[in-house]
């Protein structure tokens, strides 16, 4: 029996089983990571995954269950979970299953990458190391010469007739090397992805992450203030993904942020234009369709600076009369429905990070974030992180920088952005999607050195 005919299985025995409503989500996935030290694999990983959830309508409440195996023998019992979750829930806002719509189609999975096998990853591996230890005498280590191949299978099917399904697969690998000169020690790092092992230059990444190390030997903090600063767009990308979530329409109902009565109206400077987009070209992350089987479409969240949108799941659009905007996700198939993102794209402009820094009498370039956990308040936008990068003098970069901390407001900070680069750069996708960023130029900031 296929996966298909497994989820029509489930559904009539569930609607036999006297639910009215019901639906199946099964997610496969297959994972080979590697890592070298030293020449030699330090980590040899080869899994499977599976999950399977579950939730059905009785007496007008929805259950949940969920099973790591997918058998016809393990059905009674999820809907005998999911009918005892539904009787012990109080006060349950009402749920919608969705009845489908037309999807596209993406280009998200390679058959030749599918082919790669493991010595291909232990090479590219052991010439990420070698391209890192050969750059620069000061390299002392390579902490981390990863790769690791991916993919996954989404299937949806429900009882008013959803049938969806995507594969999807990429091949990821990551550099970290450490530099030392005398009593000052650094760490540069440096990620590749794609669904072509020929487009990766190991080698090159290897050597990549060490000239990031090395160019941050000798840094030392700056004398406290308000100071022009360029984001580079990897620490541009990190600071995004932390408050992507105020554009969340839970978030917004709730009061978790203060986007609330803000639709229609100025958030961030007119150069900033912020979309959800599941089909960005430069992105590698593009879904079909969320866990609720709705259509991801683009939804633009500012557009050269008035706020736009937000993002939507089906329970949270019904709240709003409105409809959903394809981003009702689940963590893992273990997990409720919440909203995610796809991917967060921060629209670039014309310039280059470098024409960037050239306007800049004086200032900073920062190229690393610290502390974007504890340090960053989703609620009221603030952030205090600890920084690393460049001092810019005379619109050059003069010296490496640290020990000093950037302080301010999520909402303050695009208000007060005055130029867009044209490096777009997404990291890489997690909990909040995929984002995306240039280099980002803000007017002032304020900074704690010395």
């Amino acid at each position: 029996m296929n996966e298909q005919d497994f989820l029509d299985r489930a559904l009539d025995m569930a609607i036999k089983d006297g639910f009215c409503q019901a639906e199946c989500y099964l997610v496969t996935g297959r994972s080979l990571e590697v890592r070298v030290f030293k020449h030699e694999i330090s980590h040899f990983e080869n899994s499977r995954t599976l999950g399977l959830s579950f939730r059905g309508m009785k007496d007008h409440k929805m259950g949940y269950a969920y099973s790591e195996i997918a058998d016809p023998d393990v059905l009674m019992f999820l809907f005998r979970e999911a009918t005892e979750n539904a009787r012990i829930l109080s006060d349950q806002e009402k749920e919608y299953l969705f009845a489908g719509e037309a999807i596209g189609t993406a280009d998200t999975f390679s058959d030749q990458l599918a082919a790669v096998s493991a010595p291909e990853l232990i090479s590219a591996a052991r010439t990420i190391e070698s391209g890192g230890l050969e750059a620069d005498p000061r390299i002392k280590g390579m902490e981390y010469a990863l790769a690791e191949y991916s993919e996954g299978e989404r299937l949806l099917a429900n009882t008013l007739g959803l049938k969806v399904r995507q594969k999807s697969n990429l091949l990821v690998t990551f550099a970290m090397a450490r530099a030392q000169e005398k009593d000052s020690l650094k760490q540069g790092s440096s990620i590749w992805q794609g669904r072509d092992l020929n487009q990766l230059n190991a080698r090159q990444q290897g050597q990549l992450a060490a000239q990031i190390a090395v160019s941050h030997l000798g840094a030392k903090p700056v004398p406290s203030g308000n100071y022009p600063v360029v984001i580079e767009n990897r620490a541009a990308v990190d600071l995004i993904r932390t408050f992507v979530p105020i554009f969340y329409a839970d978030n917004i109902q709730k009061g978790f942020s203060l986007l609330g009565d803000k639709l229609g109206k100025i958030i961030a400077s007119p150069v900033v234009s912020i979309l959800d987009d599941p089909f960005v070209l430069d992105s590698f992350y593009h879904p079909l369709f969320d866990s609720e089987g709705v259509v991801c479409r683009k939804t633009s969240l500012i557009e050269k600076g008035q706020m736009t949108g937000m993002l939507h799941n089906q329970k949270t659009a019904a709240r709003s009369q409105t409809d959903s905007t394809g981003n009702g996700f689940k963590a893992s198939f273990k997990s409720p429905v919440a909203i995610s993102s796809t991917n967060t794209v921060i629209q670039p402009g014309q310039k280059s990070r470098d024409s960037l820094i050239k306007t800049m009498d004086s200032g900073l370039l920062i190229t690393d974030l610290q502390g974007l956990h504890s340090g960053c308040n989703l609620t009221s936008g603030d952030f205090s992180l600890s920084v690393e990068g460049f001092w810019v003098e005379k619109g050059h970069i003069d010296r490496p920088v640290e020990q000093i901390t950037m302080a301010g407001n999520i909402y303050q900070l695009l208000s007060n952005v005055i130029d867009v680069g044209n490096d777009l750069w997404f990291g890489l996708p997690g909990g909040s999607g995929q984002v995306g960023s240039p280099s980002l130029q803000v007017d002032r900031l304020a900074i704690s050195g010395q």
